[in-house]
């Protein structure tokens, strides 16, 4: 009776110490991801925000581990290979097809296994006001694309 009691303590301490793994990034972004909110908001000298505008189009991520399948809100799709780097304690995507995305390299702001956002900031942006075809010049522009991964 000892000696089970003494085995199965160590099996209980053994799988009580064991740390979870931790998933990788390149594991939490496999799958389809779907695009909930895409803004971009453009800043003065002051580093306020003077306009911000969004999309409500829905678009679609499919990661594999390496390639990504993008499709638009008309239908449209394209393929790129992709990376994960970090720098700076910060973690980035860069798609290697620049036909992909007008932004070669991405940061990740958040990344679960539910919630993807990517963030990317471009200085002097200029904006166009469609109403009067008046440009403006941003000191900075800070796109931000939300998503959500599908079950």
């Amino acid at each position: 009776m000892r000696k089970f009691l003494l085995i199965a303590f160590i099996a209980v301490a053994a799988t009580a110490c064991k740390k979870d793994k931790d998933d990788s990034p390149s594991d939490l972004l496999i799958g389809t991801w779907v695009q909930t909110k895409f803004k971009v908001d453009y800043y003065d000298e002051n580093d306020q925000i003077k306009i911000s505008e969004s999309d409500e189009d829905v678009s679609y991520l499919k990661f594999d581990g390496s390639n990504c399948q993008g499709t638009s809100g008309s239908g449209n799709t394209d393929n790129s290979a992709y990376t994960i780097t970090s720098e700076n304690g910060k973690k980035y995507i860069s798609f290697a097809n620049p036909e992909f995305s007008d932004f070669p390299k991405f940061e990740i702001t958040t990344l679960t296994k539910s919630s993807l956002v990517f963030k990317v900031e471009r200085p002097h942006e200029v904006y166009l006001y469609e109403d009067t075809n008046v440009s403006w010049e941003s000191e900075k522009a800070v796109y931000t694309a939300e998503y959500t991964k599908q079950q």
